[in-house]
């Protein structure tokens, strides 16, 4: 990884773990549209990511608040500024 225009070097790990988890939203996106399960493994599913957004929800930024990974006030940004 190379420093931002800011001289520091972006946190790694946040990055991997929003790639990783738009990769898993792609692929649930993917199968919900091709699946031919039950309608109860569906629904148990569809409760499987609604406890996956609580998980998430607990702690957010405002509209007006940069992600953190664009913040380069934090050290975030892009590589590639």
């Amino acid at each position: 990884m190379t420093p931002t225009d800011s001289g520091t070097i972006p946190d790694a790990e946040p990055l991997a773990a929003a790639a990783d988890l738009g990769t898993a939203l792609r692929e649930l996106i993917e199968v919900s549209v091709t699946t031919t399960v039950a309608a109860a493994e569906v629904r148990a599913a569809a409760e499987l990511v609604r406890q996956a957004s609580e998980r998430l929800a607990v702690a957010r930024r405002t509209a007006s608040q940069l992600p953190a990974l664009d913040d380069l006030s934090r050290g975030g940004g892009s590589s590639t500024r």
